[in-house]
């Protein structure tokens, strides 16, 4: 595990949401399926026991999915390979649909990452958020993400049927390793399963929003709106610019004058 970082940041592009942010502290947690890469939370499903096994286990638990059956029901369908194939099936897309359940609130270490500023901040028109993550609210809720070249793995045998809420958690810890290629992004996530209220708004603590830097191709009047905004916080963070540097390819992230 990594250690826990002194700030985290979250890029944003300036919309009609923007000012909920600064006014009623709220941030949204997504959906996994309308991340921006269809690939991220992909889950390989693997069975991993014999025909026997598996037939035995659907022997076992087969009532607990399908209330009502009898003995004679029971088994019967643990012995038929294509039910066992079915609830293979039928587990995998369930738990597909199961994952946008989940809210996730995407961050990273980095304030300064030029790909980034460009990718989540309307080429570096938008803004990005700097919390102080030494907060319990950061420190034993945001978690570090792997990166790896392959899938996380889920054995559908070692789910515990009927416990939904242990389902979801892992369906939680699943959902922090991503490809390689986003391993630039060095990103941390916050996950809700829907016990903690799942996709949607949720708040933050005010006086955890310790800076705002804005982008150096910000408007004026999105300047001014953001600017405004924390001048009436009861918890006024540090306002900073985004500025190129003069001689390579990277920014500077400067106090902003006249604050």
């Amino acid at each position: 595990m990594k250690d826990a970082p002194e700030f985290l940041y979250r890029y944003y592009r300036f919309d009609e949401y923007t000012e909920t942010i600064f006014v009623n502290n709220e941030i949204y947690f997504q959906k996994p399926s309308k991340f921006n890469d269809p690939l991220d939370s992909k889950i390989a499903y693997a069975r991993g026991l014999t025909l026997e096994e598996e037939q035995d286990f659907l022997k076992r638990n087969l009532p607990l999915v399908i209330p009502g059956l009898t003995e004679q029901d029971i088994n019967k369908m643990s012995k038929d390979p294509l039910k066992v194939e079915q609830f293979f099936n039928d587990f995998c897309e369930k738990q597909d649909k199961r994952r946008d359940e989940l809210g996730v609130y995407c961050l990273t270490t980095l304030k300064d990452n030029i790909l980034m500023w460009a990718h989540y901040s309307d080429c570096h028109k938008g803004f990005c958020l700097e919390f102080d993550a030494r907060d319990e609210f950061f420190r034993k809720q945001a978690l570090p993400i792997t990166y790896s070249r392959e899938l996380p793995i889920r054995n559908i045998w070692e789910r515990t049927v009927g416990d939904f809420q242990k389902n979801r958690e892992r369906n939680a810890e699943l959902l922090l390793t991503k490809a390689e290629d986003w391993k630039y992004e060095n990103e941390w996530r916050i996950v809700y399963t829907p016990k903690q209220g799942g996709p949607g708004i949720h708040t933050f603590p005010e006086e955890l929003l310790t800076g705002v830097i804005l982008g150096f191709r910000i408007s004026n009047e999105n300047r001014n709106s953001i600017i405004e905004w924390c001048k009436n916080r009861a918890f006024k963070p540090n306002i900073y610019q985004a500025k190129p540097k003069d001689r390579e390819f990277g920014l500077d992230i400067v106090p902003l004058e006249s604050y």
